[in-house]
């Protein structure tokens, strides 16, 4: 998942949900916009055009946590998706299945089962919905797609881009829209005292040919002094998103405040910038990310952690379907309102920062995964602990055993986003 490690996949809220927040009059905005030959740089003030506004989804429905279904009994989410008929599909990374439920929160049915052959799969890190309706499972390492109809009948392989001179590779996160099938991935190669892994992000075909690379990052360890740095290990592979018109945005750089968006084709369009203090990190949360990278570090004979004493200033990267972009920065995540799911940095179809908008809710961004789908919000309670302990790797003993099943939250979103619009 996509922050704090990979929390989210298409996040994304329906453009007739809230067209309360379409953009201003251009006059009202303060900032830049530069052009740097074919790029836009697009400076925002630190203030936004608008105030700030709060809102208050409805529930809908939850699923799983003290359930006793075994419907409802969840291993570790590591994505979610509606399909076009409003079902909801959970893919499960420790069960090895997809579980299906109505848009009204019914069980369904399950499908796909761990294992090697057709429509099984295991690791499973992320998947998307291809056009035809099949779906695409992206297992970890070595990388592999698995594809399955939506009733669980095995439809064969989705080709990979092959390389020159690289192993297998190793997938870290994909999101589709309509024929654009935008995937991040990596891969290693070994020299003489140093390991190096060189993390993508890239458009590829429905034959897997490499289309367009929209980010190439290659990092190194010296194996002789392995510093296990959190700067070069949680990069833009965790804080991405694409656009239904194909447009890709990510937050390349560590700790800037900066999102580059692409067009569907790879030809850099804009870079959005806005001023942010950095945010220093308690001792308490130094420990709590030591825990996080530790399963890592011991993969590393020797290696030292390199965790950073402050946050990256963007925690999330979400855009709707109007162009519009939104984004959870660390003190929206770390210092967000008692009882509120987080605060949102809110940007037009040109970049340019409308508001701050804060979502009132049960979650907690910095252990729960989101994904915005349509006029919802799913909540994926307990995704870092339950992949924590899944790993071995849980912040103590007692946060172990004291770690509760996962759940999936429903908010319906679309009347609170309209309410938005009475403040203006």
């Amino acid at each position: 998942m996509r922050s704090p490690t990979r929390l989210a996949a298409v996040l994304l809220f329906a453009a007739l949900a809230a067209p309360s927040l379409s953009s201003p009059a251009a006059a009202d905005w303060k900032g830049k916009q530069v052009a740097q030959g074919d790029v836009v740089l697009v400076q925002n003030p630190a203030e936004p055009m608008l105030a700030p506004t709060t809102i208050r989804p409805t529930e809908a429905w939850r699923l799983g946590g003290d359930s006793d279904s075994d419907d409802e009994f969840f291993g570790v989410l590591v994505d979610m998706l509606e399909d076009p008929e409003g079902d909801v599909y959970l893919l499960d990374q420790v069960l090895c299945d997809i579980k299906v439920f109505s848009h009204d929160g019914e069980f369904l049915r399950a499908i796909g089962r761990e294992g090697e052959g057709p429509g099984e799969f295991r690791n499973a890190r992320d998947f998307v919905q291809l056009p035809d309706g099949t779906l695409a499972v992206f297992e970890l390492a070595p990388g592999r797609v698995v594809q399955l109809t939506p009733d669980g009948v095995p439809a064969g392989e989705h080709p990979l881009p092959t390389i020159e001179g690289a192993g297998f590779l190793i997938l870290l996160g994909a999101q589709r829209e309509a024929d654009n099938l935008a995937l991040a991935f990596g891969y290693n190669s070994f020299e003489t005292g140093k390991f190096t892994t060189v993390r993508c992000l890239s458009r590829i075909g429905a034959d897997g040919a490499l289309l367009t690379d929209y980010v190439k990052d290659p990092r190194s360890v010296d194996l002789a002094n392995p510093v296990i740095e959190e700067r070069r290990w949680d990069g833009f592979e965790n804080r991405w998103a694409m656009g239904v018109d194909g447009r890709v945005y990510a937050a390349v750089h560590w700790g800037e405040y900066e999102i580059t968006v692409w067009t569907a084709d790879g030809r850099r369009e804009r870079v959005i910038t806005r001023p942010l203090e950095e945010r220093k990190r308690s001792r308490e949360e130094m420990d709590r990310y030591h825990a996080i990278y530790e399963p890592f570090i011991r993969s590393f004979p020797g290696a030292k952690p390199g965790i950073e004493d402050r946050d990256h200033r963007i925690q999330q990267v979400h855009v709707r379907p109007d162009g519009s972009l939104w984004v959870l920065n660390a003190f929206g995540a770390f210092e967000r309102p008692e009882g509120s799911l987080g605060v949102f940095d809110v940007f037009d179809a040109q970049g340019r920062f409308q508001r701050e908008v804060t979502i009132m809710g049960e979650g907690d961004p910095l252990r729960d995964g989101y994904r915005f789908i349509g006029d919802r919000l799913y909540v994926m309670t307990g995704f870092l602990d339950a992949a924590m302990n899944a790993a071995g790797g849980a912040d103590d003993e007692a946060m172990a055993e004291d770690a509760k099943p996962m759940a999936v939250i429903c908010y319906e979103l679309g009347d609170a986003l309209k309410l938005a619009r009475a403040d203006r």
